[in-house]
C-alpha cells in the first residue's frame, strides 16, 4: 500500500471507530450513524457522551476511557465544541476524523475563524479531516456506512465499482435510487462536505488506486485544486473514465455555492469544457446524467469512433434518433456495407428499410431482433447500436432473455430504449439484472452513446493505446 492511501485507511477501513454526539435518548444525527455503523459491521463501534454512566453499554464518557486505539472519530456535535474535541482525540492517537457537523466556513466571520483554527491544527499534526458538514461515508466493501440518514429514508445501493464523491449529501438521493432501479452498484460515497482538509484531489487520487472503483463519479461546486485536479484527471482517464458535474458555472449558481459551502466557484463553463476536454473528462449536465453517465461506463466500452445503427419497429423513432445523432459532434449514422444490407435482407420481415435507420416494421418477430444484431455485430464500420424495443404481436416473453444473450456475445456497445407499454417494467428488470443498460428516451441514450464515443476519442490520443477495441476500463484491446 502507498503512503496516500494508507494515510486514508483510516477513513476507508478503519478498525475501530468512536461516534461522539450520539444521545442517551436514542435520537438525533448521532445516534442514526451510530445505529447504522452497529447493525451493518462487525468493528468495534464506540459512543463517546460526557454524561454517559458505567451501565451503558458502549458509551464513554471521554475518548481516552474507549479501551482500545480510535482509528476513526465522527464528530455530530455543536461546531463550538469541535476543535477542542479533535485536540483531544490526537492526544490519544486518532489520525483520521469525519465531521458531520456544519457552522464554519458557511457561516460567515466567526465560522472562518473557527475553520482556519481547525485547519491549522490538522496540518500541524498530519491527521486527515473528512468535511466538515458532510453526508459521510458509505463504503460497501468494507461494511462501513458513516451516513447520517437510515436506511428507511435512503436505501444503499449494494457493491459495486463506481465511486461518487459528492460535495452535495442531497445528490446521493438520485443517485442511490438510479443505480438501485438498475440493480447496480457502489464502490464507495463519499461526501467531502465544505473540504477543510481532504478535498476533490485526494479522493481521485484515491480512487485511481482502488482496485474496487471502475469507474469515479463527482458533483463539485468549487475545487480546492482545480489545475492540480485536471492534471491528475488526465492521467487517471487513461486508465479509469472520470466523470464531472460541475455547480456553480452560471452568476446565480456561483451565488448559490457561496451559501451553501462557503466558497465561491469562479471557473466558467466554457473554461471547464475546455479543460475536460482537453483531460479526457467526461462532462455530465445534471444530476440524472451523471448517474446515466456513470452507470454508462461501468457496463459499457468506450467506442473508437462514433457510428452508429439504429434499429427500430417504427419509422419515426429512427427518425428522432437520427435527428438526435446527427446533432452530436462525436456521433454520426453509419453507413452500412452492401454485404451487411444483404444479410439484413435475408433476415429481416418483409417491407422492412435496411438504410440506416433500420426500419423492421410491427411485423418483427424476436428472431428478427435477433439475427439483426448480430449481423450488425460483425460490421466492421460500425461502433454502436441503438435499439428500441416494444411489444409487437410476433414478440412474445421470450425477448429480453434472447436480447440480452447476443447483447453479451456482440462486442458493440448496445443502448437499449423500452418505449412504453405493459411489458416495460417487466422487461426493464430482467435486462438491469444481467447488466444491460436500458433507457427511457432518445435523449438519454444518444447521450450515453455520445459519451461513449467521447471517452474513446480520447482514448485513441493517448501514446499507450493502440486502435481497436476497448473494455469498459478505457484500454483498447
Amino acid at each position: 500500500m502507498d503512503k496516500e492511501s494508507k494515510r486514508l485507511n483510516g477513513l476507508f477501513a478503519p478498525e475501530t471507530i468512536a461516534v461522539f454526539g450520539v444521545s442517551l435518548e436514542g435520537q438525533g444525527i448521532g445516534n442514526t450513524i451510530f445505529t447504522n455503523l452497529k447493525e451493518g459491521t462487525e468493528r468495534d463501534v464506540f459512543a463517546v457522551n460526557p454524561e454517559s454512566k458505567e451501565e451503558d453499554v458502549d458509551f464513554f464518557k471521554d475518548i481516552n476511557d474507549v479501551p482500545t486505539r480510535v482509528d476513526l472519530a465522527i464528530l455530530a456535535i455543536p461546531s463550538s465544541d469541535i476543535l477542542k474535541t479533535v485536540e483531544r482525540c490526537i492526544d490519544e492517537g486518532v489520525k483520521s476524523f469525519l465531521i458531520v457537523s456544519a457552522g464554519f466556513s458557511e457561516m460567515g466571520e466567526e465560522g472562518e475563524k473557527n475553520a482556519r483554527a481547525l485547519k491549522r491544527l490538522v496540518s500541524e499534526t498530519g491527521t486527515s479531516v473528512l468535511g466538515p458538514n458532510t453526508l459521510g461515508l458509505y463504503r460497501p466493501a468494507e461494511d462501513l456506512d458513516t451516513l447520517f440518514v437510515s436506511e428507511d429514508v435512503l436505501q444503499r445501493p449494494k457493491k459495486g465499482d463506481i465511486a461518487f464523491v459528492s460535495q452535495s449529501g442531497f445528490l446521493s438521493v438520485p443517485f442511490f435510487e438510479y443505480l438501485n432501479e438498475k440493480d447496480m452498484g457502489l464502490s464507495a460515497f463519499v461526501g467531502v462536505g465544505n473540504k477543510l482538509d481532504l478535498d476533490e484531489l485526494d479522493m481521485l487520487r484515491y480512487f485511481a488506486r482502488d482496485e474496487e472503483t471502475e469507474v469515479i463519479a463527482f458533483y463539485l461546486e468549487s475545487f480546492s485544486r482545480g489545475r492540480a485536479f485536471f492534471e491528475e484527471a488526465e492521467r487517471v482517464s487513461r486508465e479509469k473514465p472520470v466523470v464531472l458535474l460541475k455547480g456553480g458555472l452560471t452568476a446565480e449558481g456561483k451565488e448559490a455555492t457561496r451559501s451553501h459551502t462557503g466558497s465561491l466557484s469562479t471557473s466558467s463553463e466554457r473554461v471547464i469544457q475546455g479543460i475536460a476536454e482537453q483531460t479526457g473528462v467526461i462532462l455530465a449536465k445534471d444530476e440524472m446524467d451523471l448517474v446515466d453517465t456513470a452507470a454508462s461506463f461501468s457496463r459499457l466500452s468506450p467506442m473508437e469512433e462514433g457510428r452508429i445503427a439504429v434499429v427500430s419497429s417504427a419509422g419515426g423513432t429512427g427518425v428522432i434518433a437520427s435527428d438526435r445523432i446527427g446533432k452530436k459532434k462525436d456521433l454520426e449514422m453509419a453507413s452500412l456495407s452492401p454485404s451487411v444490407k444483404a444479410e439484413l435482407e435475408e433476415v429481416a420481415p418483409p417491407l422492412s428499410s435496411l438504410e440506416n435507420p433500420i426500419d423492421l416494421t410491427p411485423a418483427v418477430s424476436v428472431k428478427n431482433y435477433e439475427e439483426v444484431l448480430k449481423i450488425l455485430g460483425r460490421e466492421e464500420k460500425l461502433d454502436g447500436i441503438l435499439l428500441y424495443l416494444s411489444k409487437s404481436p410476433e414478440v412474445d416473453e421470450t425477448l429480453p432473455g434472447r436480447i440480452i444473450e447476443t447483447c453479451k456475445k456482440i462486442e458493440k456497445p448496445t443502448a437499449i430504449v423500452l418505449l412504453a407499454d405493459t411489458k416495460v417494467e417487466e422487461w426493464k428488470n430482467e435486462f438491469n439484472k444481467e447488466g444491460i443498460l436500458t433507457f427511457s428516451s432518445t435523449r438519454s441514450a444518444v447521450a450515453t452513446l455520445e459519451k461513449l464515443a467521447s471517452r474513446g476519442k480520447f482514448l485513441n490520443k493517448t501514446e499507450d493505446n493502440e486502435p481497436g477495441s476497448c473494455n469498459k476500463r478505457g484500454r483498447f484491446l
